[in-house]
């Protein structure tokens, strides 16, 4: 069961988060539009820049949130939400682009991710929270700004990017990149 566990939460590492990312603002910029290409990469670098705060604040001044369960937010959660739920409703097009739509589709991919951290022993309830109100709220907020275009995606170009996307996580899953470690172990330098 435990191997069943990694192998999802695996899906969500920055190891292939930040190729599929890059993969998907490259698609969206020859395919679509430099706008919604914008839209992508901020929603997913936002969504990381906050919880590369969030855990340098928690290195730092781990003692005034220890009464809460915070030791570390999870990146997993939050990376693996704004990625694959934007990716999801990006495809769907228009008519998946509501609010309503992209809080639904976020938080199922936010409990499946974040409920693979807690299973693992990875984070505390506490972190899985903070990364999946963080997820979720990058994954609205792609939306918020999408809907004025009423992006839809071709439908004849759309089967490419699944299958060079599939290819990409396939071929990537189950590498890792420990950038949790790094951050403890070089917090110091990021201190304020």
């Amino acid at each position: 069961m435990r191997d069943l566990i990694l192998f999802l939460t695996d899906f969500a590492d920055l190891a292939i988060v930040l190729p599929l990312s890059l993969l998907v603002a490259i698609w969206l910029l020859i395919f679509a539009d430099i706008r919604i290409a914008t839209i992508w990469l901020a929603a997913v670098l936002g969504t990381l820049g906050v919880m590369l705060l969030l855990k340098l604040a928690t290195f730092s001044y781990a003692g005034p949130l220890a009464w809460v369960g915070l030791k570390s937010p999870s990146g997993h959660t939050a990376a693996g939400t704004v990625t694959y739920a934007g990716l999801l409703l990006l495809c769907g097009g228009a008519r998946l682009q509501t609010l309503r739509a992209s809080f639904l589709v976020s938080l199922a991919f936010a409990t499946a991710f974040g409920s693979s951290r807690l299973l693992l022993g990875f984070h505390s309830p506490a972190d899985v929270l903070v990364g999946a109100a963080i997820g979720i709220a990058g994954t609205v907020m792609m939306v918020s700004r999408l809907q004025p275009f009423g992006f839809n995606p071709s439908v004849e170009r759309l089967p490419a990017l699944m299958v060079v996307a599939s290819t990409l996580v396939l071929i990537l899953h189950g590498c890792r990149l420990p950038a949790e470690l790094m951050l403890r172990t070089h917090h110091e330098i990021f201190s304020w």
